[in-house]
């Protein structure tokens, strides 16, 4: 409407309901170039080598971005770096060291206390018993036995001190990282989707259909392969954008292929800023600009392109564009929104629990047996020893 109005002139409308059938015939152009019923088409079209001999860009209009889009699978994997990111790993190596030179230290200052210094003590702790305390103290858990000579107390409140600020540093850090930002897939790449056992579904446009027939793209190839081939129905894989979407919303994991401009508006109004936030996307064919195109012997041409280029440069087609055209997902989360911490973050924890609790039971059973042990060898000592 914008450029009737630039043009000063009346427009005669065709409708069609598709950009082209094929590469040159049917849709808006093959209406300007093959059937020449139209002079000007309403939406820009992408540059194609076999369209340049029957038309002519005039001017680029906008971007034309096709994703697929999924909301993280609720089985992403498990994610047990982000305990360690906190510190480099040679601050882990010195923190290590630190806890183990004071274990020794405070085994010694117990040593030295119930031996030179006459401090008595229920029981003298031994060097695991001492390495434990320092690994209390380390996560900030105390301890029960504490040194009483002044060197010992120093060695221990300077223990104290300085964990106390890498145990308050760390958590901070790995509560910013698990509560800051949402989950996000590891898979990064078309060809790492197309090799996935995620399912996925394709909307249903002409030129989508040509392109996944005729690109020699290893990724679209993998997803022909591994994605529609192995389908009962191959007709299944194509799937409207309201029932994709539904898909998405309600089934993490699944993939639905489709134009950011036509889906971006409806994800906006039917997910909440949560699942926005929750969203991946992948490029599934390399970002290109839309043209304007026209006939390449049309006598309008010339004149057109220096309207729409008036209409550029006077802001109104940025403004309209940023009016109706949304070129990404927002993620717009609130600080009174509660996000909720998965399985994915919390596994390696429970993980280590239990195979801690597992090696607890087998040193056990070993201390056990070797009590036994101990205790028939010397039940038979006795006995010898009574014999004689």
């Amino acid at each position: 409407m914008i450029l009737k109005d630039t043009l000063g002139c009346d427009f005669a409308y065709n409708f069609t309901n598709a950009w082209s059938v094929t590469l040159t015939e049917g849709g808006i152009f093959g209406a300007m170039t093959i059937e020449q019923t139209a002079e000007i088409g309403s939406s820009p079209l992408t540059l194609a080598r076999g369209r340049f001999p029957l038309a002519q860009p005039t001017i680029a209009m906008g971007n034309f971005r096709q994703v697929c889009i999924f909301r993280t699978p609720r089985n992403s994997g498990i994610r047990g770096e982000v305990y360690l990111k906190p510190f480099a790993s040679i601050v882990w190596i010195f923190l290590v060291a630190i806890i183990t030179m004071t274990a020794i230290l405070l085994w010694i200052t117990f040593k030295v206390e119930s031996s030179k210094l006459k401090i008595y003590l229920r029981f003298i702790p031994s060097l695991l018993t001492s390495g434990l305390i320092a690994f209390g103290s380390a996560c900030c858990q105390g301890s029960f036995l504490v040194p009483r000579s002044m060197g010992g107390r120093v060695a221990f409140f300077s223990l104290s001190l300085l964990t106390f600020i890498i145990y308050n540093y760390y958590t901070s850090i790995v509560v910013a990282i698990l509560l800051g930002s949402p989950v996000k897939s590891n898979i990064k790449t078309l060809l790492q989707l197309g090799e996935s056992n995620l399912g996925m579904a394709i909307e249903p446009i002409p030129y989508t259909k040509m392109y996944i027939n005729t690109s020699n793209d290893p990724a679209i190839r993998s997803i022909v392969r591994n994605k529609i081939q192995p389908l009962k129905d191959p007709q299944s894989i194509w799937m409207p954008i309201k029932e994709g979407l539904h898909r998405i919303h309600d089934d993490p994991g699944f993939v639905y292929v489709t134009d950011t401009f036509a889906s971006y508006d409806l994800i906006e109004r039917s997910f909440t800023a949560q699942e926005i936030c929750d969203t991946n996307e992948i490029l599934f064919r390399p970002e290109q600009l839309l043209y304007e195109q026209m006939h390449r012997n049309s006598s309008y041409r010339e004149f057109v392109k220096i309207k729409q280029l008036r209409i550029l440069e006077s802001g109104v087609h940025r403004r309209h564009e940023g009016k109706w055209i949304k070129k990404r997902l927002h993620c717009y989360l609130s600080s009174g929104v509660l996000l909720q911490v998965g399985l994915e973050y919390t596994a390696p924890l429970f993980i280590m629990m239990a195979s801690v609790y597992g090696l607890v039971i087998i040193l056990l059973l070993m201390e056990i047996c070797w009590f036994k042990y101990w205790k028939g060898v010397n039940v038979a000592r006795f006995m010898t020893f009574g014999k004689n």
